[in-house]
């Protein structure tokens, strides 16, 4: 009998330890906060197009001179080249969410600006570092280069996610990016709408960011019940 009750005692520890281990392994990796269709497949295949031109893996000193050639050309701001010697960084290995940001912001930069590569590059440096305030960096220049290639649904996700993780900062943040004066855009009312009632200092917040970036106040509107975004040209939902 007692050793019944051992053999009990030591499957229940088993299931218990198995049950943990699953619990821990679903807790481990969330879903990203903002999942554009198909961006996480184009950006790991950037990714991978990168990696390919060092099979071997780069020695430090490639990595070292990838990286100042990139801070040279952006401080003579030759973006393209910032963007290729940036790229030449990152597929050497070890790439940190900064290097793609600075990526991001160069293939924004370049002319013609290549938008879809910095939302690839924007979202590997998002997906890379922990979650909160260390993200907004990477939204930022999402929602850019969400604006660059006229998403203003998903540029207007991306805004929000960045009110989300520091509404009293993101004015401020947003401020301090590369378009942060409008024109006229001080001047104008801000509107924004949304079914789920959001509190008036979140509302200003996001017309703030948004303004920022590009967008007109008054196409910050989001008014699905569902809490959907609604974009400059999907009416659907409006009322």
């Amino acid at each position: 009998m007692l050793r019944a009750k051992n053999g009990e005692v030591a499957m229940l520890r088993r299931v218990l330890s198995l049950l943990i281990l699953l619990l821990g392994a679903g807790l481990a990796a969330p879903a990203p906060a903002i999942e554009i269709p198909g961006l996480d497949r184009d950006a790991s295949a950037y990714d991978a197009q990168l990696t390919r031109r060092f099979p071997a893996g780069a020695t430090p000193q490639q990595r070292a001179a990838a990286e100042s050639r990139a801070r040279a050309a952006q401080q003579r701001n030759d973006w393209a080249a910032a963007a290729s010697a940036w790229e030449e960084r990152i597929g050497a290995g070890q790439a940190t969410p900064d290097h793609w940001t600075a990526l991001a912001d160069a293939q924004l930069r370049r002319t013609p600006p290549e938008a879809m590569r910095a939302l690839q590059a924007g979202y590997r440096a998002f997906v890379l570092v922990p979650g909160g305030p260390p993200e907004i960096p990477s939204l930022l220049v999402m929602a850019e280069a969400l604006r660059v290639l006229n998403q203003p649904m998903w540029q207007i996700v991306a805004l929000e996610e960045v009110v989300e993780r520091a509404p009293e900062d993101a004015p401020r943040r947003s401020a301090q990016s590369r378009n942060p004066d409008p024109v006229g855009a001080e001047h104008r009312p801000l509107e924004v709408h949304d079914g789920r009632r959001r509190s008036s200092q979140r509302d200003q917040s996001l017309a703030e960011v948004g303004a920022s970036h590009g967008l007109v106040p008054r196409d910050i509107v989001l008014c699905c019940d569902d809490g959907r975004p609604a974009g400059v040209e999907n009416t659907a939902c409006h009322s």
